[in-house]
């Protein structure tokens, strides 16, 4: 079935053009294109600034709204899949209730929230003010990079929420650290045999979201057995990669080590050992899991051994999950820390770990003693960005607005909350202060992974609600 079928058709039809449109993080030229080219054939004032964030502004019914959603999307596919994030669409498939990629990320965050501004600009008479940020998923420099002086509206809806039930007021804030070990290599001694091992299969997901929902970590995993094959004899380890953005639990892990030819026999008894371990601990969770040991050709090098005992130690050591649980509100975390990837360049292994924190301060901490650890190893360590957490106002009279266009509409109140996820709200409440703000979005599920997930009917429903907003009268 075609995208453009589905109901409302004013929304898909739009996201279904998104989808043709490549949108990496930090490449988002051409979706940029595409809304400006939009909104100067509808008339509508338009604009780009230094960082490529979009800004249209339609006349219309007073008082004025403002809107905003992200144009870039999470780049992750399946190890098997053939795909250029850079190059080539993404393919959507629907069975008429749901929306998936084949073997890739769907994009609909946040693609379906900009359609939905597009089709309220195509449609609504009410006077709109909407903003189309860069590089959400990465960095919010399109956010942060805002000047004063945009927006002249009061309220602003973000559309960038992947849970029909929740209207969102407040979010936590976000660091990430760069912890790099100098990759020193010595050459691999005679009588050695080379063995790539697998970690993947597992759900991944947000880092925000999905973090307290007990998802196997795939770097963790394979740093776990390589402690068990440092402490079982000796080994040489040669790569490591694993992981991908820093906002997303590591789905996939592998490793190409050397061990001595008359323990190959050995290292496939202790695989197979912590593989029946890892099996019983998550197989409730990680349906999916795969896990591989396999010959391969023996490489030539291999990290210095210092390096190979500092690395290990570290990401077995390294904090990942919840590390504060709120104990105001029932269900949302307060602190975790994310060890999202490690990857071998250029004679360095890079790892990426991320932090979250509603108190920037507590956030901050928990940066520093990873931070603190990573340089016990050996690593250098760089920050990699950071922003303050959107504090939550319950008192906030756009809140009511929303809540009574849901119980008009859908006939349910929604849960009017904070969530642990990162929103660009952060940056627009700083900037903004007396702007009142809150984020919406349609049911999704798997965000940040190729199992995303985009329910059709939770997509209009969310659209009449925010067509009910907009169509009010002061």
């Amino acid at each position: 079935m075609d995208l453009t079928q589905l109901q409302p058709s004013e929304v898909w039809k739009f996201f279904s053009e998104l989808c043709q449109i490549p949108r990496p993080s930090g490449h988002e030229e051409r979706v940029a294109e595409y809304i400006v080219d939009f909104a100067r054939n509808k008339g509508f004032q338009v604009s780009r600034d230094a960082v490529g964030n979009v800004f249209v502004h339609k006349t219309g019914r007073k008082p004025v709204i403002a809107l905003q959603a992200h144009m870039d999307m999470v780049c992750e596919k399946n190890k098997d899949v053939e795909h250029d994030f850079m190059h080539d669409p993404i393919k959507p498939l629907t069975d008429g209730k749901f929306v998936t990629a084949d073997g890739t990320t769907l994009g609909a965050d946040d693609g379906i929230g900009v359609a939905m501004i597009l089709a309220a600009l195509d449609m609504s008479d009410r006077e709109l003010e909407c903003l189309f940020t860069v590089q959400e998923e990465t960095s919010l420099a399109g956010a942060n990079a805002l000047q004063p002086g945009l927006f002249t509206a009061g309220e602003l809806i973000n559309l960038d929420t992947g849970c029909e039930k929740e209207v969102i007021i407040g979010c936590a804030g976000t660091s990430t650290l760069r912890l790099v070990f100098d990759a020193r290599l010595s050459d691999i001694p005679d009588g050695m045999f080379a063995v790539r091992i697998k970690i993947g299969g597992l759900a991944g997901g947000h880092s925000g979201e999905d973090i307290n929902k007990n998802r196997a970590n795939a770097v963790k995993l394979l740093a776990v057995f390589l402690d068990v094959l440092q402490n079982s004899m000796p080994y040489c380890l040669c790569d490591i990669n694993g992981g991908g953005l820093s906002n997303a639990i590591a789905r996939e892990a592998e490793a190409v080590v050397a061990v001595p030819f008359e323990k190959k026999e050995e290292v496939r008894i202790l695989w197979n050992v912590y593989v029946s371990q890892i099996e019983d601990e998550w197989k409730k969770y990680e349906e999916g899991l795969k896990t591989s040991l396999e010959s391969c050709p023996l490489p030539k090098q291999c990290f210095d051994g210092n390096v190979k005992q500092n690395l290990t130690a570290f990401l077995t050591a390294c904090p990942h999950g919840v590390i504060e649980q709120d104990k105001s509100v029932q269900g949302i975390v307060d602190g975790s820390a994310n060890l999202a990837s490690v990857r071998t360049e250029c004679g360095k292994v890079v790892v990426i770990n991320s932090q979250r924190h509603f108190d920037f301060a507590k956030m901050q901490m928990i940066a520093s003693e990873i931070s603190n650890l990573a340089e016990k190893y050996g690593a250098c360590t760089e920050s990699a960005g950071a922003y303050p957490g959107w504090q939550p106002d319950f008192d906030n009279p756009l809140v009511t607005k929303v809540v009574a266009a849901y119980e008009s509409e859908l006939g349910f109140r929604p849960t009017v909350m904070p969530i642990h996820a990162g929103l660009e709200c952060a940056c627009f409440a700083k900037l903004y202060p007396r702007m009142k703000a809150v984020s919406i979005g349609p049911d999704m599920w798997g965000i940040h992974s190729p199992d995303e997930k985009l329910s059709v009917e939770s997509v209009g429903r969310i659209w009449r609600v925010l067509q009910r907003i907009l169509s009010w009268e002061e």
